[in-house]
Order: structure tokens, then C-alpha cells, then sequence
């Protein structure tokens, strides 16, 4: 007999099978605060949510449009616009032979430069 006919065997049995039952009052109900020693510490789990909660409701530009968090890059999400106020988003530029990683604003590179007049930014200066 092998070990998984064994073990199927023995969860078979009657003494294993339970049901749950959801206390709906039948029995007294206890919430234990502060019982042992945290993981995390409860000031840096509340900046996390407060991080999460941001990254949630990102949005930008003028009319405030809703934006996508991206974590792929340090700086995503993170550099705005002073002239628009749109976020930045970082792109990868081949000039000639010479490739640079450059950060741009979003409403320039989507709309053009006539609906922002922002400057590209090097990635070494940030």
C-alpha cells in the first residue's frame, strides 16, 4: 500500500470530517488586541495603507485624469509637471546612435508640444 492510499484512507474516516458552523451569537464572541508581538509595526502598516490608498486614487493633469500606478521605474508616478501638472513617464531615447533614458511629460508626449511646453529631463539629473 503507498503513502497517498494510506493518507486518503485515513481522511475517509468519520473522526476527520467536520463542519463549520458560523457563530451567529449561540456562542460568546472575543476580539484580542495586542496578544503578542507584531510583525510589522502598526506605524509603518499604516503608512503602507496610506501609500496603497494613494497609489489607488492617482490622478493628474488639469482635468485630474485617473492614471495607473506603475512601479516599474524609482521615479514613476512620483516626478509631475510644473506646467500641467500631468505625471512624468520615463522613456528610452535613441538620438543618432546615442541611447538615453529620458523622463517626459505624459500630456506632451500623448498630445504634443502644443499642449505642454514642459522640458525633457535627463535621468542623470534626477
Amino acid at each position: 500500500m503507498d503513502k497517498v492510499t494510506k493518507v486518503r484512507r485515513h481522511i475517509k474516516r468519520e473522526e476527520w470530517k467536520s463542519i463549520r458552523v458560523r457563530n451567529n451569537g449561540s456562542v460568546p464572541q472575543y476580539y484580542v488586541t495586542d496578544d503578542h508581538e507584531a510583525i510589522i509595526p502598526r506605524d509603518l502598516y499604516m503608512q503602507v495603507q496610506e501609500e496603497m490608498q494613494r497609489r489607488s486614487n492617482l490622478h493628474s493633469g488639469k482635468n485630474r485624469k485617473k492614471r495607473v500606478y506603475s512601479s516599474k521605474y524609482a521615479l514613476s508616478s512620483i516626478v509631475y509637471c510644473s506646467k500641467c501638472g500631468d505625471i512624468y513617464r520615463r522613456i528610452a531615447w535613441n538620438n543618432r546612435g546615442k541611447r538615453s533614458n529620458v523622463w517626459r511629460c505624459v500630456t506632451r508626449v500623448e498630445r504634443g508640444p502644443d499642449a505642454c511646453e514642459a522640458d525633457t529631463i535627463q535621468e542623470t539629473e534626477l
